[in-house]
């Protein structure tokens, strides 16, 4: 069973080169609990239909001008990997995708004959189980983005604007919270079979001065 992700190197970014190292680690942590993981990249979104519709190069564009953070080379990464999620899911059906940085700590390929198409494991939509449908719900919400004359301040980011926008996407979640995956330095990152290793990490008490790659070796969930 495939799970795919996306990377694509910017240049003289040392967040990109940190990144860069946790694609083994992504890699390992998955095919050790039965997944054949894929990592995608800017080729597979430039294939979508709609990439030359969108103004992603434009670093005045709809998708950028809200954001408070962040360089316009990363955003524009954000908004080109969930363009290849969805061009990949329509060229070869409903997959799981993952971000990098989402660590599998014990979640099997049998999940997907339990959980719903278009499922989000994570608040930061970082883990979902998408299908054609979804892909064009995203795909819509994109193309609404680059057309739109006012600004909302959900267009201030990717997820936000997913989460705001999108239609077709459910949470899997009990007693408000996700069953499957947490962020890493909180209550729950010893429990979940998933943990994200997002760059709030170090805003919830990781260590400054280790790298996100360092942090999960410390953390000690990999086998």
């Amino acid at each position: 069973m495939n799970v795919i992700s996306y990377f694509q190197p910017i240049p003289n970014s040392s967040f990109s080169e940190q990144s860069k190292e946790l694609l083994p680690m992504w890699k390992q942590t998955w095919e050790n609990n039965g997944w054949n993981p894929i990592i995608l990249n800017e080729t597979t979104a430039i294939q979508s239909k709609i990439y030359k519709s969108l103004d992603f190069n434009n670093p005045n564009a709809n998708f950028y001008s809200k954001n408070p953070i962040s360089s316009f080379e990363y955003n524009r990464s954000c908004y080109l990997r969930l363009l290849a999620y969805c061009e990949y899911v329509k060229q070869n059906g409903e997959t799981l995708y993952s971000d990098f940085d989402v660590m599998n700590y014990g979640l099997g390929i049998n999940i997907l004959k339990e959980v719903v198409t278009n499922s989000l494991f994570c608040i930061q939509r970082s883990v979902v189980y998408l299908d054609k449908e979804g892909a064009l719900d995203i795909e819509r919400v994109l193309i609404e983005c680059n057309a739109a004359t006012e600004l909302e301040w959900c267009h201030r980011n990717d997820m936000r604007l997913m989460e705001y926008k999108t239609k077709l996407f459910t949470p899997l979640v009990n007693n408000g919270e996700y069953i499957y995956c947490c962020s890493s330095y909180t209550e729950r990152d010893k429990i979940t079979p998933l943990v994200h290793y997002n760059g709030g990490c170090y805003l919830r008490g990781a260590p400054k001065n280790l790298t996100r790659a360092e942090i999960i070796l410390q953390h000690g969930r990999i086998k």
